[in-house]
């Protein structure tokens, strides 16, 4: 091999090492973002104390004596608010009117109290602090230590950039030059600080439409084929552990800070509130019933009280053990904590995505987790609509909080984006360093990973 061959082969190599290095150290800084190791790892675990409470008392559940479990409620109650007998007004009629009567004025006050979202901005001209281009600066390399998770403060203890002084109107020659600033001014102006194409009343129209769809639902659990097992198998086991951590990486891929911090702390807090109504109100699910009928005291030394496959499923004993008594969680019937995490990931989704076909993807999970719960005997009807409810109360909560609530922190985000020296297109800078920055915390990760390409626009929630 000749010299100069030997040259251009280590240009070469080198050229491509530097490349690999270059790629690792953006993505090694998109997934941090700009926090150092230790300080992520410590943020990521904070967020997940309310998961590790919520474990602590499934812990408990399965360890404290409990004075009594209920087998023959649910079964009674389940028959009363769901079934229907003859098609007139006696007793076999009142059960499924009071549940549809509760369910539809539920919905109405939660639309009247919390769901009536009204555009801050609506009826006035909104005025904005103007992104001018020649304040695009490098930032200095002592910011780069500044977190995206500390934004929202960062943001609320400075002035509100609607009231600058410097402000300008809609009709603003400067908004015209940046089409990512005048579409977050119009959206602002029509709908306030909602995401684009946001379904905010997903929770009341699934209350309103629950009656009917879970009996919907149950009117297939009896149609047993060996698809049907192992369709109900997937989405009770390998779906419900797989689609938290799936809509955990797509809120830090896609959209703005905090959303993840809000989706882990708002699962975590409704599943502590299950498990305590587990605690103190413990049931026996249908396959007890089937297995050992309404006359037995149940004990939790019980072979398959709430397995995870109904008795002619024939999976085999081996593999039952293996996906259900790793964990055991037994007489916690009601309510459905399945039925509650699929129902606030759905209304996520339906929260923040901006494509309608993701949004469906979502309802499709929803009902298949719905149906195997059922499917599998481990739930009632009415502990799907108790999950549900469940799920609608701190969804409710985390959506309304003052400070760190779900609209609060599209409020923060947009407002920031617009008062960001980098303005709402959110070039990222690199520092004298080559350092990459976004100190004032205004990307997602996938506008960090992708930054300065045509796809960095992509991952903008705003784009």
């Amino acid at each position: 091999m000749s010299y100069n061959n030997l040259t251009h082969l280590k240009t070469t190599i080198l050229s491509q090492f530097t490349t690999i290095y270059g790629g690792l150290k953006k993505l090694k800084w998109s997934i941090l973002n700009n926090q150092p190791f230790p300080t992520f790892v410590k943020n990521f675990m904070m967020y997940l104390i309310p998961i590790f409470i919520w474990l602590f008392i499934i812990i408990l559940i399965n360890i404290l004596p409990r004075p009594y479990i209920l087998t023959k409620f649910l079964l009674r109650f389940d028959n009363y608010i769901f079934d229907v007998g003859v098609l007139s007004l006696d007793k076999h009629l009142i059960g499924p009117l009071s549940c549809l009567l509760c369910v539809v004025t539920g919905s109405l006050l939660l639309e009247y109290n919390y769901y009536n979202y009204v555009p801050p901005n609506k009826n006035h001209k909104l005025h904005f602090l103007a992104f001018q281009p020649s304040t695009i600066r490098t930032s200095s390399s002592s910011s780069s230590s500044s977190s995206s998770f500390d934004y929202e403060k960062s943001f609320l203890e400075d002035s509100d950039p609607f009231e600058s002084s410097s402000s300008l109107d809609l009709e603003s020659e400067d908004t015209d030059n940046d089409p990512i600033n005048q579409k977050l001014i119009n959206q602002i102006d029509q709908v306030g600080y909602l995401p684009y194409n946001a379904w905010l009343t997903t929770p009341l129209i699934l209350l309103n439409l629950s009656w009917v769809i879970i009996n919907l639902l149950y009117s297939q659990k009896d149609h047993v084929t060996k698809f049907n097992n192992i369709t109900a198998w997937a989405f009770y086991v390998i779906v419900h552990l797989v689609a938290p951590i799936v809509v955990v990486v797509w809120l830090y891929l896609f959209h703005p800070p905090n959303s993840i911090k809000i989706f882990i702390t708002t699962i975590g807090f409704n599943n502590i509130l299950i498990a305590m109504i587990h605690l103190v109100f413990p049931n026996a699910p249908p396959l007890f019933i089937k297995l050992y009928g309404e006359t037995m005291t149940p004990t939790n030394e019980l072979p398959y009280t709430d397995g995870i496959t109904r008795q002619d499923m024939k999976l085999g004993d081996s593999l039952y053990r293996a996906v259900y008594y790793v964990a055991p969680n037994k007489f916690t019937s009601c309510p459905s904590i399945h039925a509650s995490m699929s129902s606030l990931i759905v209304f996520f989704v339906c929260f923040y995505s901006r494509y309608s076909w993701f949004k469906l993807v979502a309802i499709v999970y929803l009902l298949g987790e719905w149906w195997s719960a059922m499917y599998l005997d481990h739930h009632w009807r009415v502990d799907i609509l108790l999950g549900l409810i469940c799920a609608i109360f701190t969804w409710t909560i985390s959506l309304n909080l003052k400070r760190f609530g779900v609209l609060a922190n599209q409020e923060s985000y947009y407002k920031l984006r617009l008062k960001s020296t980098v303005g709402s297109t959110c070039k990222v800078l690199i520092d004298d360093n080559n350092n990459y920055e976004d100190s004032e915390g205004v990307t997602t990760m996938g506008m960090r990973l992708f930054s300065n390409t045509r796809f960095q626009d992509f991952f903008d929630p705003l784009a």
